[in-house]
């Protein structure tokens, strides 16, 4: 299956779960996706700090450890890399104490080196939904036996009517009996993607404790739809490309 984005066709397979099929079908002439929320990755913002940087470290220090991020990709790859040169400068040289002493206008910028990197490696989660005004939903034909707490990078956000079981317990609302309750009876147009790592997850303790109380069944937080087969680098370059854009799924 196929997230291609609309204004660019730049595609990505990912290996679905068993929801995705039925879910795209779904879909029909709804089958577009786009963000209510503009993003930005500030990459250019990182960019023209490692250019400030770098020209005082070469001119004045002698060292040209950030010279291969000038003009750079700003992949995972390289985002790693630099996060590792700026420890290392930092434990091979009292790089805080100099600049302070001989230009401490910098010392904000070479620490912004650092909370750029992870502004950036946290951009990478965006919430789309497919639809304007009237919310879209379909029949959930699967059991709660699909609800998870596994992290999938394309996943099926809860936004029906009520709350979930799960939902109710993080919300401290132990009256599950109520009409207000609703475990995933629709599937959503809410989709939330990530390019972080898939990982699996345990039901909380406490959670689990809490259903066991109750006697109901654990019920998970939301519905995998699947993850993508190109790895990191691959990811974001595309999402760079395509950061505000529409895209829609094929099956």
């Amino acid at each position: 299956m196929k997230l291609i984005f609309a204004r660019t066709k730049d595609t990505l397979s990912f290996t679905p779960s068993k929801v995705a099929e039925y879910y795209i079908q779904q879909l029909g002439e709804n089958n577009k996706f786009h963000s209510n929320i503009k993003k930005v990755i500030p990459i250019d913002r990182l960019s023209d700090v490692i250019i400030h940087i770098n020209h005082f470290f070469q001119e004045k220090l002698k060292i040209d450890i950030f010279n291969t991020y000038i003009n750079c990709d700003w992949t995972q790859t390289r985002l790693n890399n630099c996060h590792r040169d700026w420890v290392k400068i930092q434990q091979t040289y009292p790089i805080i104490p100099l600049l302070q002493k001989v230009k401490p206008e910098l010392v904000e910028s070479f620490r912004s080196i650092n909370s750029l990197i992870h502004d950036i490696e946290y951009s990478y989660e965006f919430d789309y939904c497919n639809y304007t005004t009237d919310v879209w939903s379909c029949k959930n034909k699967f059991d709660t036996s699909i609800t998870t707490f596994d992290r999938h990078q394309i996943s099926i956000q809860y936004s029906n009517l009520g709350r979930s079981l799960f939902n109710k317990w993080f919300n401290s609302d132990d009256n599950i009996e109520d009409s207000d309750t609703n475990n995933f009876d629709n599937l959503s147009g809410d989709i939330r993607i990530t390019l972080r790592r898939p990982f699996s997850v345990q039901p909380f303790v406490e959670y689990v404790n809490w259903c066991k109380q109750k006697n109901v069944s654990i019920i998970g937080a939301h519905i995998n739809i699947g993850n993508f087969d190109a790895d990191l680098d691959t990811l974001q370059k595309i999402w760079q490309n395509n950061v505000n854009g529409d895209f829609y799924f094929e099956i």
